[in-house]
C-alpha cells in the first residue's frame, strides 16, 4: 500500500512540473523553471500562512527545492521566515504536502534553538499511526535535531528498528547513519535491534541493517572479524547485502599474507552465485589479494571469462578486473 501511495506521490509532482512548463512563456519551453526569481518565490510563500491549499503549497515548495538544488543562498533572516512558515504546514495531513514539507525543511539551515517547533511536529509524526509519515518524519527528525536532544528519542527510535512495516524500518536504519556521526554509542546500543532486522527478509533491510552493522565496529577489529567469519558461514540472503559483505571480506583481507581460510572459502564460493554484482565482486576480491587461495584466481578467470559472453555492463566490469590481473597475473590470462 505504501509503494502505490508514493507512486501516485511521484505522479502528482510530475504533473506540477508539466503545470509549471505550460505556464511558463514559449522562451523557457526547455525548462519549466527558467527566469524563477527568489523573491517571487518568498512572496508566493505566503500563502502557507493562509488557509491551506494543498496543490498551490506543493508548487510552491517544488519551486524552493528548485533554487536550492541551484545553489540560491537565502539569508538568515528569509530561511528563518521560510522555516517557521513550512511549520504551517503540518496542520495539513495531505500525504503530499507533507512529503514535500519534510523535503524542505531538511534543505533549509536554521539554527538549532529555531528548529524547536518543527522538532514538536515531528515527534508528533514518529508516534502517529501513519506509517508514511513516520518512516519520514523519523528521518528529518535524526537529521536537524541537536546531538543533546537525540537520548529523547532514542526509545522510539529503538522501536522502530524492530518496526513490522520495512519501510519504517529502512528509514530509521538510515537515520542511524547520521546519527552515528555526532552520536556512536547511541548507535552501539542497538546491537541486538540491528541484528533483528538483519535477519529480516527483506533485502533493503537486511542490506541496511548490514551496513550500520560494520559501520559500527569498522574501528574494532576483533569484533569486525568475528562479525565476518559468523557472515561468512551464514551468507546474507539479500544480493545488496551479500555484495556489500563480499566487499568487506575483501577488505579485510586485501593485504593478509595468510588470510582465514572460512573468509577466502567464502570468496571462492561466491562466484557461484547468481547475481552478477556478487560474482565480480567475488572475483576483483581475488584478484587483489596478495596470497589467493589455491585455484582461487583461476576460477575467478573462468567467472570473468563467462561474463565476457554477457551484456556490455558485464563486459566492462570484467574486463576492468581482467586489466589488473594481466598486469599483477599475466600468468593466469
Amino acid at each position: 500500500m505504501e509503494s502505490f501511495q508514493i507512486i501516485r506521490e511521484s505522479i502528482k509532482i510530475c504533473l506540477s512540473y508539466l503545470y509549471f512548463s505550460s505556464a511558463c512563456p514559449p522562451d523557457y519551453k526547455s525548462s519549466p523553471f527558467a527566469g524563477l526569481q527568489r523573491n517571487a518565490v518568498l512572496q508566493e510563500s505566503r500563502i502557507f500562512h493562509q488557509q491551506i491549499d494543498p496543490d498551490r503549497c506543493v508548487q510552491v515548495l517544488t519551486k524552493i527545492l528548485y533554487l536550492l538544488s541551484q545553489g540560491e543562498v537565502f539569508t538568515k533572516e528569509e530561511s528563518t521566515e521560510l522555516f517557521f512558515a513550512c511549520t504551517k504546514l503540518f496542520q495539513s495531513n495531505n500525504i503530499y504536502l507533507r512529503r514535500m514539507v519534510y523535503l524542505v525543511i531538511k534543505e533549509i539551515c536554521v539554527d538549532s534553538d529555531e528548529s524547536l517547533i518543527v522538532i514538536s511536529c515531528l515527534s508528533k509524526d514518529m508516534v502517529g499511526s501513519q506509517d508514511l509519515f513516520r518512516a519520514n518524519s523519523i528521518r528529518v527528525l535524526c537529521k536537524i535535531m541537536d546531538p543533546s536532544m537525540m537520548n529523547n528519542i532514542e526509545r522510539f527510535l529503538k522501536q522502530a528498528v524492530v518496526d513490522k512495516n520495512p519501510f519504517i524500518v529502512t528509514s530509521t536504519l538510515l537515520a542511524g547513519h547520521h546519527i552515528y556521526r555526532h552520536s556512536p554509542d547511541v548507535i552501539r546500543r542497538w546491537a541486538n535491534e540491528l541484528l533483528d532486522a538483519y535477519n529480516r527478509p527483506n533485502p533493503m533491510v537486511q542490506f541496511h541493517a548490514l551496513s550500520l552493522m560494520y559501520r559500527t565496529k569498522a574501528n574494532d577489529k576483533v569484533a569486525l572479524a568475528k562479525t565476518l567469519s559468523q557472515f561468512a558461514r551464514q551468507p546474507p540472503t539479500s544480493a545488496l547485502a551479500l555484495t556489500l559483505h563480499v566487499r568487506m571480506v575483501a577488505k579485510q583481507v586485501q593485504n593478509l599474507p595468510a588470510p582465514p581460510a572460512d573468509l577466502s572459502s567464502f570468496l571462492v564460493a561466491s562466484l557461484h552465485s547468481p547475481h552478477f554484482a556478487v560474482q565480480l565482486e567475488a572475483a576483483r576480491a581475488l584478484a587483489h589479494m596478495a596470497n589467493p587461495p589455491a585455484n582461487g584466481i583461476a576460477m575467478a578467470v573462468a567467472t570473468l571469462q563467462g561474463l565476457l559472453q554477457a551484456s556490455s555492463v558485464h563486459k566492462h566490469a570484467a574486463l576492468r578486473v581482467l586489466a589488473h590481473l594481466s598486469l599483477s597475473q599475466p600468468q593466469a590470462l
